[in-house]
This record gives structure tokens, C-alpha cells and sequence, in this order.
């Protein structure tokens, strides 16, 4: 028996805002599905349940950073903990640089696969439980608010639109790895130059002759929506092995990098079916990578 649950506004604080050495901003799908693991294996304590897919909804973003007036670049803010405190008891920041975090409020919609029918408000509640109790990418969960069983009508054809509206204002987040492939097509390029196309900001400078004054126009290229780069997973780069000081002996290591896409912040008005939505693991041993993934 396939059912969804809403667990609507996680409000989360400190959450990790460098999923990769190339991105500062919205927390990595590889994290929210890390997290969509980690409530399975607590449910799967006492409850016959497995959770394939997952979807996200950002209602709010904020990234802990800084930009003085008439600067283009954002610059992080760091708290340094823990304080060194000094025999005359001066202070000293600790010798190290966090990485940036941001708070968030999201809406996280998981898909769950049973044998048979479990009590909806008892699997809600340990749902809710685990939310609370577990690392939100990094970050620490403030509130939830109860999460909500759906059963989607297969006769009816509009019942999972209507599901949309209850998610309220809020973007949903989808892969466009479609568009990313066709315009590494078209220029003959890599990946990472795609990226940097679909994103690039140009800007036109206009003066007025007689007043001396400036105009800026700021134009993209790509208008195909609120693009974002975005961390999908892992790619190998070694093979298979054991090597010492490895954290598991009793597992395989190898070392991977990180696989970039591009991503698209989206209404919920547009969304038809919830498997738009949905997000899953996919491993491909041959080409070695580790991914989380949408299917088209």
C-alpha cells in the first residue's frame, strides 16, 4: 500500500549551507534524502515501512551572510565557537573557519510503501518524534508541525492537485538536468560550463549625456525559471579497496567527488501529480555514482 505524508514547516536553524566546494545556498538533495533514511530506520523499529521517494518545499530561506552597500559579493558571518579563553583571561577565536549555514522553513513530503494499512496517527507521531530528535542537514529542528497522511484517489484525476494547495506559499524544487544536457549540447561544453551559463547575471551600463546619470539593466541569457545550482550526489574517482585508518574495515571505501546539476524552484500550482515532485536514490555501478535523482 503506497500513501504520502505531509510534514509541514520544519523550521530548522544552522543548517549546512556548503553541500560542495562550488555552492553556498539551499541544502543538498543528498542531505534531505539523508534525513528521509534516517526516519525509515527509526520507523523500521516498529513498523513493516519503506520511504523510496521524497519531495521538498521551501517556504522560507535565509542565508547567514552579510552584503555592505554597493557590494555585489556576499561575505559569511561566523560566530568562531568555541571561545579560547586565555590564563589572563583574554579571549581567542578558535583557529578554524565554519562553513555557512542558513535557517530554512520546509515542508518535506515522503512517499511510504506498507503491506498493509498502519495507524496513521501512530506512525505521525514517531515521524514528528524522529524530525525533532535528528540533524536537519547539519542544522537543528526548532518545530514541525504534525504530519498528514494522504491517500491519493486513483479515480480521481484532480486529487492530487488539490494536495498542492494545501502546501501553501512556497517553492517546490526540481531537477533540470534536462536543460543542463541541452545546453552542454549546444555549446560543446562540460557540465560545469552550463552551470555557469544558465546562471551568469550580465549587466548593461546606460548614461544620460546631459544629467550624467547611470543606468544598470541586469539581464539572464537562460529565462527558463528560478534557476540554482545544486548537489546531486557522488561520483567515484577510485576504485573499490580497503585502506588503513578507513572509518569502517568492515566495508569497501573509495573516494568520490561531488555531481553538480542544475536545479529549479517552482509553485506548487504548477504540479499535477506528486511523482513530479518526488526524488530517489540511484546507483549505477558500472559509471560509478551515487546520485539522488528525479524521473522525467
Amino acid at each position: 500500500m503506497k500513501s504520502y505524508v505531509r510534514i509541514p514547516h520544519i523550521r530548522a536553524c544552522g543548517v549546512n549551507a556548503t553541500s560542495c566546494p562550488y555552492i553556498a545556498g539551499f541544502p543538498s538533495m543528498t542531505g534531505w534524502m539523508g534525513l528521509t533514511h534516517s526516519i525509515e530506520r527509526r520507523l523500521k523499529d516498529r513498523y513493516a515501512v519503506t520511504i523510496p521517494k521524497m519531495g521538498v518545499c521551501c517556504h522560507s530561506f535565509k542565508l547567514h551572510a552579510k552584503r555592505e552597500k554597493g557590494d555585489i559579493l556576499y561575505s559569511p558571518v561566523l560566530s568562531r565557537n568555541p571561545l579560547n579563553v586565555k590564563p589572563m583571561g583574554e579571549c581567542a577565536v578558535a583557529p578554524f573557519i565554519e562553513g555557512m549555514e542558513a535557517w530554512l522553513d520546509v515542508t518535506l513530503v515522503m512517499c511510504i510503501e506498507t503491506s498493509e494499512r498502519c495507524d496513521d496517527e501512530a506512525v505521525a507521531g514517531e515521524i514528528r518524534k524522529a524530525v525533532l530528535s535528528l540533524r536537519i542537514c547539519g542544522g537543528i529542528a526548532e518545530s514541525c508541525e504534525e504530519p498528514v497522511f494522504f491517500y491519493p484517489d486513483e479515480d480521481n484525476e484532480d486529487d492530487e492537485a488539490k494536495f498542492f494547495h494545501r502546501l501553501g506559499a512556497g517553492s517546490i524544487i526540481i531537477s533540470r538536468t534536462d536543460l543542463l544536457q541541452e545546453l552542454s549540447a549546444q555549446e560543446g561544453t562540460d557540465a560545469l560550463d552550463g552551470i555557469l551559463k544558465a546562471l551568469a547575471v550580465h549587466q548593461i551600463t546606460s548614461e544620460n549625456t546631459a544629467t550624467h546619470e547611470k543606468k544598470y539593466q541586469r539581464y539572464k541569457q537562460i529565462s527558463s525559471g528560478w534557476l540554482v545550482p545544486m548537489a546531486v550526489g557522488y561520483r567515484a574517482i577510485s576504485p573499490l579497496a580497503t585502506i588503513p585508518g578507513q572509518r569502517d574495515m568492515s566495508k569497501p571505501h573509495r573516494f568520490v567527488e561531488s555531481v553538480l546539476t542544475l536545479a529549479e524552484f517552482k509553485a506548487p500550482w504548477h504540479f499535477k501529480s506528486l511523482e513530479e515532485m518526488m526524488w530517489h536514490y540511484e546507483y549505477n555501478e558500472s559509471q560509478g555514482t551515487y546520485l539522488v535523482c528525479q524521473n522525467k
